[in-house]
């Protein structure tokens, strides 16, 4: 049975989609929220791919559809908006691509000798349990400071067993769960529009 495979490489660039309101909080300062239904792989965090093409069709998707969420009241207050602001202006964000750089690669690397970031390079069974079980979490883990490994299809995640979760082929996630590792240990090269 074929597993997708992918590598983490923490010299390369990492590329977050998102859309031009919320860059430019991000450029100032990464909050890690809980998140209500929760619904990503590794739990609440900052998501990162080394794939630019898989983060431009993210945002891409998200800004055609107008699937942007309303941020919660401590990120609206960062923003200077009310609820009524955002959903007023909701159809005018534009999709921008966050271009970054990991600060001290080998720090990464200690990272992943002291387990504090997971690091899941096939779509094995460990992966699927570990997908199975965070994407039923609001909160982050408080055991480990980041994940690595592919992105789940939307299809398995739904069934009545983790066996069935599958992988996207070529698509990886690097999540950063705490706060203060994604702000002092990432660089913000560029952001461009897509």
């Amino acid at each position: 049975m074929y597993l997708p495979e992918v590598e983490f490489q923490p010299t390369t660039f990492f590329f977050h989609g998102t859309n031009n309101l919320y860059a430019k909080l991000i450029s100032k300062e990464i909050i890690i929220t809980k998140r209500k239904g929760a619904g990503v792989d590794f739990g609440p965090g900052f998501y990162l791919t080394q794939n630019i093409e898989q983060a431009k069709e993210f945002t891409k998707i998200r800004t055609k559809t107008n699937n942007w969420a309303v941020p919660q009241k401590n990120i609206l207050d960062k923003l200077n908006m009310s609820v009524s602001d955002f959903l007023g202006m909701k159809n005018q964000l534009e999709p921008v691509i966050m271009v970054y750089k990991l600060k001290n690669p080998s720090y990464w690397e200690e990272l992943i000798k002291d387990k504090q970031l997971i690091l899941f390079n096939k779509a094995n069974m460990n992966w699927k349990r570990h997908v199975w079980t965070w994407r039923l979490s609001e909160e982050p883990p408080i055991d480990w400071l980041a994940t690595f490994g592919p992105v789940a299809d939307g299809g398995g995640i739904y069934s009545s067993t983790f066996e069935n979760i599958k992988a996207f082929d070529g698509m990886d996630q690097l999540a950063i769960h705490d706060e203060t590792l994604v702000n002092d240990y990432l660089d913000l090269v560029e952001v461009t529009t897509c």
